[in-house]
């Protein structure tokens, strides 16, 4: 077990969520970011990026694992983690899921394919909200990006016209991170094919 999955089962047992779904877990999101921040502010030492990076992405596999069971894929090999961490078979191509922790630097933005026909979802515990600006953000947009998930405090401090801005199929961009799981429900094709449920990315 990684020192990520020990922390996640801390708080999880604290809470007392530790025998709940990964859906029901993930509609614990804000609890277990609280207490993710309570349990960093008492280490001697505060929890590394990775171990920060592990822990976000085990949340995300929370909503992916709860919405989307046998339908997405954790990118393991070395050469193609650039493009992100998750894929999600989806209609017509697949989708990458970046996920990153509090900075996106330029991490976030040259991830994904760069292309809308296999488009990118961005995650993250984003905690500044000058890296987010109107022309910042069209410049995801130019990357093919789907949305961009992030805490409703941050989304609080941006700008009006950041938070208004659209993906290239008329839906919001800038969303908060609590609504991806059920983001992800909302746009799932019905029709199962090989017992696999795909993402509507047109719907998204």
């Amino acid at each position: 077990m990684s020192q990520a999955d020990k922390y996640l089962k801390e708080v999880y047992t604290k809470l007392g969520i530790d025998s709940l779904s990964p859906e029901e877990k993930y509609n614990r999101l804000d609890e277990i970011n609280l207490e993710l921040d309570s349990l960093n502010a008492s280490l001697p030492k505060p929890m590394n990026v990775k171990t920060t990076g592990t822990i976000n992405e085990r949340l995300v596999q929370l909503a992916l694992e709860g919405y989307m069971p046998k339908s997405w894929y954790k990118l393991t090999q070395k050469k193609y983690q650039w493009l992100g961490d998750f894929g999600i078979m989806s209609y017509p191509l697949s989708t990458i899921i970046s996920v990153k922790s509090f900075k996106t630097k330029e991490r976030l933005l040259v991830s994904g394919t760069g292309s809308l026909h296999a488009p990118t979802i961005g995650w993250g515990r984003f905690d500044d909200p000058k890296e987010f600006s109107e022309e910042r953000l069209k410049a995801y947009l130019f990357r093919g990006f789907l949305a961009i998930y992030m805490p409703s405090s941050t989304i609080s401090e941006l700008s009006t016209e950041a938070i208004n801005l659209n993906n290239h199929y008329e839906k919001k961009l800038i969303r908060p991170i609590n609504n991806f799981g059920s983001d992800l429900k909302k746009s799932l094709i019905s029709e199962r094919t090989s017992s696999t449920i795909l993402l509507n990315t047109s719907e998204f």
